[in-house]
């Protein structure tokens, strides 16, 4: 935890002594304790018994949350896939584009670039004399 003399702007990082520390009841008095000697080591004086203030406390949990597996994308029935042709410019040369959702595509698909596959969180580009084929997974 982060504290402070109150009313000073800089903290010094004090670690608990154990989980269960500020269940004691003695845990203000050894807090106190240890910034003043960290804070005395840090500025070469401390005032033991000043007012001080915990500004700031960070947790850190550590557990196994399992691995899931990828999910499966459906495989394509046809080459065909719903797209746009757009106009796009690559290096200076306006492109005839593809323009694709990626929930318009499936295992299996593939094309030639140039593309550009647009989805909720990203967009990839695929620049001309480039391929993109979709797998059966995220991957």
């Amino acid at each position: 935890m982060d504290v402070r003399y109150q009313s000073q702007e800089f903290s010094l990082n004090v670690p608990l002594a154990s989980a269960d520390e500020p269940e004691s009841t003695d845990f203000v008095a050894a807090l106190a304790s240890r910034f003043s000697a960290m804070y005395h080591e840090r500025y070469g004086h401390s005032n033991l018994g000043a007012p001080i203030e915990i500004v700031a406390l960070r947790t850190q949990a550590v557990g196994d949350l399992g691995r899931l597996d990828a999910p499966r994308f459906a495989t394509a029935q046809s080459a065909e896939f719903k797209h746009e042709i757009r106009p796009v410019v690559f290096e200076h040369i306006e492109h005839q584009t593809t323009v694709v959702r990626r929930d318009d595509l499936a295992a299996g698909h593939a094309f030639e670039g140039p593309a550009i596959i647009v989805e909720q969180t990203a967009t990839t580009v695929v620049p001309p004399a480039s391929t993109s084929s979709s797998t059966n997974s995220a991957h």
